[in-house]
């Protein structure tokens, strides 16, 4: 269902041309120095706090897209 977030981190959107896609969806990191009620990343969340660098975020891309899991990136 597009719209849809599977536990895995990937979600379904329309392209331009009409197909339904498969994203990659995500953050480069959870780190946030907020206070956001609603958020599940605020400052003082107990969430476990996680990183990607650039390389190793596009490393993960490029694998996803090379196994056909996965058609683009949505970064948030």
């Amino acid at each position: 269902r597009p719209g849809k977030t599977v536990p895995a981190g990937c979600c379904h959107a329309f392209a331009a041309d009409g197909r339904c896609v498969t994203l990659l969806k995500g953050l480069m990191t959870n780190h946030c120095i907020y206070a956001c009620k609603y958020c599940v990343n605020r400052v003082s969340g107990d969430c476990r706090r996680a990183a990607f660098t650039p390389a190793e975020l596009a490393e993960l891309t490029v694998e996803f897209y090379r196994r056909n899991y996965i058609e683009g990136l949505f970064l948030s």
